[in-house]
């Protein structure tokens, strides 16, 4: 069984093709805004050095976020049309959840908190948290976005309440300033270093959710979890003025 996976909801694009549930063929690329022209030729070219045609795939995977606005929606429509096009189940999975099972095999074995966490600007993050669960993940805390600060205060605590018997892994694209605000007892894994497990995290994460078919495709949306940051600057510009307007 041939199953094509793809995600664009951060600076690292990831694509790989799964034929017998092993890797056949995998191509990251994490050239920053660069998604737009990559994700079709590195799509063509995974296919040809698998040998595979379209119509030989049996599912898409995809990541739909959270993430960068125009980045996550790439991926998503792209596999939303060829999964409409070939009529082929679409299975659409968190981006976290998948960072967080590319991070698994990084981990001594013994019981684990894993933390995901994708940077959101003004010193917040998209994060989840998950613990270690036989061979798969336990949610601990669902997706949100919260400050930087909060979701180290909220792992901290997790471990603390395990008696600090457990590893806290957190997996990240933090730029230098942020990643600072990581506790020091942390495993700190900056997403780059582990771009090459990404395709593989996607798959083992559509292991946990339901297949989307024929219309049901259409239901897939990316998941943006924040406004633009071109909209909030223009909404902040416009209650500026609107509050000079009444102190005048």
């Amino acid at each position: 069984m041939a199953i094509l996976v793809m995600d664009t909801a951060t600076e690292v694009l990831a694509t790989g093709l799964i034929v017998e549930e092993n890797i056949l063929v995998s191509a990251v690329s994490s050239t920053p805004r660069g998604h737009s022209t990559a994700l079709a030729p590195l799509l063509q070219s995974i296919l040809q050095s698998g040998r595979t045609t379209p119509h030989q795939l049996k599912k898409i995977v995809v990541g739909v976020g959270p993430g960068s606005y125009t980045g996550v929606r790439m991926a998503v429509s792209m596999a939303k049309s060829m999964a409409m096009a070939l009529e082929i189940p679409l299975l659409p999975v968190s981006t976290l959840t998948a960072l967080a099972y590319a991070a698994v095999p990084l981990i001594d074995k013994g019981p684990f908190l894993l933390l995901p966490l994708l940077y959101a600007r003004r010193g917040r993050a998209f994060g989840a948290l998950y613990q270690g669960a036989g061979d798969g993940l336990e949610v601990l805390a669902p997706e949100s976005v919260q400050p930087i600060s909060e979701w180290s205060s909220l792992a901290t605590r997790a471990v603390q309440d395990r008696q600090n018997q457990v590893k806290l892994v957190m997996i990240h694209d933090f730029p230098d300033a942020q990643a600072d605000e990581i506790p020091q007892f942390a495993t700190s894994i900056h997403l780059k270093s582990n771009q090459e497990r990404l395709p593989r995290g996607l798959w083992l994460a559509s292991q946990t959710v339901r297949p989307m078919m024929r219309e049901e495709i259409h239901e897939v949306l990316p998941n943006y979890m924040l406004e633009v940051e071109a909209q909030v600057r223009l909404r902040e510009r416009g209650a500026a003025r609107f509050g000079n307007g009444l102190e005048s």
